[in-house]
């Protein structure tokens, strides 16, 4: 993990003008902050924003979802639909909190990320994706 410190960059100076943005950064597998005596960490199955804002304090991005354009380059809302409705990622997060969570925090991503994916295909066997019942 890479650690970041809020309102901070090691190779230029910081301009305050969007504190919230140049704060959030991609959380890939887990976000961790650090406390005297104990760690908060979120595991997630998918990529998201996440961030610190304030000590004590962690959140992630699970929808960004704009009804007007926010007047930063794309010239549009971010406002996707399928079918009727606006869009929704469903996803997994496992939260784990304590002094030394570092092993705790390898086994439930391990878990997470080699979660068994069931797929079923509707006339496999007529397909030849699979072996025929005899």
């Amino acid at each position: 993990m890479i650690q970041r410190k809020r309102n901070s960059r090691p190779t230029y100076e910081v301009n305050s003008e969007e504190p919230t943005s140049q704060n959030y950064y991609p959380v890939n597998s887990q976000i961790l902050i650090k406390g005297d005596s104990e760690e908060l960490a979120v595991l997630v199955d998918r990529s998201q924003g996440g961030s610190s804002l304030k000590d004590g304090c962690l959140e992630l991005m699970l929808h960004r979802r704009l009804l007007d354009d926010d007047s930063f380059g794309v010239g549009e809302a971010l406002n996707e639909h399928a079918y009727g409705t606006g869009l929704v990622a469903v996803g997994k997060h496992q939260i784990l909190l304590g002094q030394d969570i570092t092993k705790d925090k390898k086994e439930k991503a391990m878990e997470m990320f080699y979660e068994p994916l069931i797929v079923f295909q509707k006339n496999a066997e007529q397909k030849g994706l699979i072996p025929k019942q005899s």
